[in-house]
């Protein structure tokens, strides 16, 4: 927002210069009923940009809004969370094979394929959506 002020500052003076140059060049005489025109035309141009500004500032106002209730997380915090569910996901992995293993259970072997399967469905939607 800094930024775009001082490059509109910065704009409002480049045009006075440009003006007071164009004077002492070309003295032109304009009509009352032209200039009126002109200044309408630099007014609308200034409230467009001013327009623009404001939209600009309350949409980086809701940007803010909605990041501030986000909780940030260290990057080793993240990494610990990803190894944790590879763990759990592992475990979970041991304990399955095991049932299988030692109950020869069947129903164990049918839920276990659903389950796989749900899980690649879920997760190939989620990549998809995202």
């Amino acid at each position: 927002m800094n930024g775009l002020i001082e490059g509109i500052v910065a704009y409002a003076g480049t045009m006075q210069n440009l003006h007071d140059l164009l004077k002492a060049s070309f003295p032109i005489r304009f009509a009352e009923n032209n200039r009126q025109a002109l200044l309408e035309e630099i007014n609308t141009i200034a409230d467009n940009a001013m327009s623009h500004i404001r939209w600009e500032r309350e949409k980086v106002d809701n940007d803010i809004r909605r990041n501030e209730n986000r909780i940030s997380m260290t990057q080793t915090t993240f990494w610990g969370m990803v190894i944790l569910l590879l763990i759990f996901a592992t475990f979970f992995a041991f304990v399955i094979f095991a049932n299988v293993k030692l109950l020869h259970s069947e129903i164990v072997s049918e839920i276990t394929v659903v389950y796989v399967g749900l899980v690649a469905i879920t997760l190939a939607s989620i990549s998809y959506l995202l």
